[in-house]
């Protein structure tokens, strides 16, 4: 199923997934100084559980609609083949979010995170801006980005400045 910005629960496996990222952190010795969550009950609760994992105040999580999963328009919760076997224009008229919006939404993201809030960040979201914040990261085009596992933990290093400190 497509669930897009349908706004659904977080499973009992996902549940067990976002513990054992909370764990993994630990057991790596990851601190983290801010916690970003999409405001979809998914998102927030694996954010939560892992916030609770590591000690992290759950009242500082920053939930932020920039870290949405692409909006599926009439095609939420319709069978996910019904989404791949449909053309751009096709997927345009069915109201889905647009390559380019969300593309804007995560540059806003990244733009306002490096200016406001320093040190290890973890975002939590959803495999589409996931997707595309590696490609953009990795200045890969998003068709080369693998399906992400759900609940992984992926350090990625950004440069704080143009002298690459």
């Amino acid at each position: 199923t497509a669930a897009g910005q349908l706004d659904v629960e977080l499973t009992e496996k996902g549940v067990a997934q976002a513990h054992a990222a909370g764990k993994r952190l630990v057991e790596q010795g990851i601190s983290i100084d801010t916690i970003f969550s999409s405001p979809l009950k998914r998102g927030y609760n694996t954010a939560t559980i892992i916030a609770n994992e590591i000690g992290y105040p759950v009242k500082d999580i920053v939930v932020d609609d920039a870290l949405m999963e692409r909006s599926l328009g009439t095609l939420q919760g319709k069978p996910l083949r019904l989404y791949s076997s449909m053309a751009d224009f096709e997927r345009m008229d069915a109201g889905v979010e647009s390559e380019e919006s969300m593309s804007r939404r995560i540059d806003d993201f990244f733009d306002r995170t490096s200016r406001l809030y320093p040190g290890v960040l973890l975002v939590v979201s959803h495999n589409g801006v996931g997707k595309r914040m590696l490609a953009k990261i990795q200045n890969q085009p998003i068709n080369e980005q693998a399906k992400l596992p759900n609940a992984e933990v992926i350090k990625l290093i950004a440069k704080s400045d143009k002298n690459n400190t």
